[in-house]
């Protein structure tokens, strides 16, 4: 960067206001001014620079501006500027601008940084603002970051040197002063997630703003605090296991040397009991007739103290709507199923932390209606001891199904016979002379008697001899001749 050799008298400085609380060294009749903006004449040259933000705190960003005005006739270009500040600050990029009569112009690439200053280059821009009495004043503005670590409380001081066609002033300290404040943080508690139980550990974390990284949040149960964590990239959380009952959360962030204490809102979280697993049985008979109305009942273990509910199903569709359990995890309902086999569940649906089940499948065979039927049977009119004959029943309607047991007076001749399509048929053999009274009784799957037959008389005889009546005979014709 260029320089002229030619040095600004600074004895003939007078400085008209400076920031709040700081005295410039330099010169006399320096006087103490509003915060924010310093005004002094050097020579005829007359300065003014001001902050937008005296106190600013961590993280803000700031705008300092700087006048030049000439107070006689003579004009002053500028050739380069130093804007010294404190090494807690930092430029902003693309924000050092000049502004004058002919408008707004930006000074990048031609800025260079370093740690306590900021330096802009108007030769080498190609642009150089000019101080004019009554005609321009150039203003230089640039912005900066306050850093987060700047003292707080601290006067903070700023000042330049710059040169122009009239020679180089040295300003190392006018002002405006910068004091720091402490930010003001901002701490919430994230929400609690819903339906949180005993036995479960859930997160808790608090968003906090005006923070650091390290900075420690507190998290408190009403009064109790129940730990603590770091802030890291703004959030902090930590694990809760809680127990039983309501809570009252809150997050409290510690104040530190940069920033003020700060307590979210509370936060009211019940926390219900523990999930307890349930098991659901399905009782019912195992067979039943069409039409007939049969009582389901179930049974939920262990029993939600405030009951439940619980839908009966055949198979995947239900059977009427939801019925409550009582006290003891019981309940019933009558239903009145069609022919067929059904497999009969329930479905426990599950009550505050007593958790959904199923039962197994029960199983019931239900058998048509029962209808008028009327049997028939057919036997031949006389049978011999011993010689098989065959005894036959018809029963109508032929759909009727059933069994058929055959009669002999009140003794039953074997075991019951099934009726295939309206028949059943059964060798028998008598074993005694006699008169036999043969009748069929249809009954249906359940044992159920539905029809008796007409008796069938059936006259027995004994086997005849083999030659019994020439044994007479013979002997005569062996004697008689």
């Amino acid at each position: 960067m260029k320089q002229s050799n030619t040095l600004r008298a600074i004895g003939g400085l007078s400085v008209c206001a400076v920031a709040a609380g700081f005295a410039v060294a330099i010169g006399g009749g320096i006087a103490t001014a509003a915060p924010g903006s310093t005004t002094w004449t050097d020579q005829y040259s007359t300065f003014t620079r001001t902050i937008d933000n005296a106190t600013p705190t961590g993280d803000d960003t700031v705008t300092v501006t700087t006048k030049w005005a000439r107070i006689d006739s003579n004009w002053e270009k500028l050739n380069w500027v130093k804007d010294y500040h404190s090494t807690c600050l930092t430029y902003v990029s693309g924000s050092a601008k000049v502004t004058d009569a002919a408008g707004v112009h930006t000074i990048e690439p031609y800025v260079e940084m370093a740690a306590d200053y900021t330096a802009v280059d108007f030769t080498s821009l190609g642009y150089q603002p000019t101080a004019k009495r009554g005609v321009d004043t150039p203003i230089l503005s640039i912005q900066y970051k306050v850093g987060y670590d700047c003292d707080r409380g601290t006067i903070l001081t700023a000042g330049l040197i710059y040169n122009g066609s009239r020679g180089t002033g040295i300003y190392t300290n006018p002002g405006p002063s910068i004091r720091v404040a402490k930010n003001t943080s901002t701490t919430t508690l994230d929400a609690v997630p819903a339906r949180t139980k005993v036995g479960q550990t859930v997160p808790l974390s608090a968003a906090v703003t005006g923070g650091a990284d390290g900075d420690i949040v507190e998290f408190y149960d009403g009064t109790t605090k129940i730990g603590e964590s770091s802030l890291a990239a703004g959030k902090a959380t930590m694990m809760w296991t809680p127990a039983l009952g309501a809570h009252i959360l809150t997050a409290k962030f510690l104040g530190t040397t940069k920033a003020n204490e700060s307590v979210s809102p509370a936060q009211n979280v019940p926390v219900a009991p523990a999930d307890v697993a349930t098991t659901t049985s399905v009782t019912g008979p195992a067979t039943a007739v069409a039409g007939t109305d049969v009582i389901l009942g179930v049974q939920v273990s262990p029993a939600p103290a405030l009951g439940g509910k619980v839908q009966f199903k055949d198979g995947g569709t239900d059977i009427g709507g939801l019925v409550d359990l009582d006290t003891q995890g019981n309940a019933s309902t009558t239903a009145a199923l069609a022919a067929g086999n059904h497999a009969i569940t329930a479905v426990f649906t599950g009550f505050n932390e007593h958790l959904a089940s199923t039962s197994g499948a029960h199983n019931i065979a239900v058998t048509p209606a029962n209808v008028d039927t009327t049997t028939t049977v057919t036997a031949p009119a006389t049978a011999t001891t011993g010689v098989e004959v065959e005894l036959v029943v018809n029963v109508s309607p032929t759909s009727a199904g059933g069994t058929v047991q055959f009669m002999d007076g009140d003794n039953k001749i074997g075991l019951p016979v099934t009726v295939v399509n309206g028949k059943a048929t059964l060798k028998h053999t008598f074993t005694s002379a006699g008169t036999s009274n043969i009748t069929a009784v249809h009954s249906d799957a359940a044992g159920n008697v539905i029809s008796t037959s007409e008796i069938r008389t059936v006259t027995v005889t004994d086997t005849e001899t083999p030659g019994g009546g020439n044994i007479g005979g013979s002997l005569g014709n062996i004697f008689g001749s």
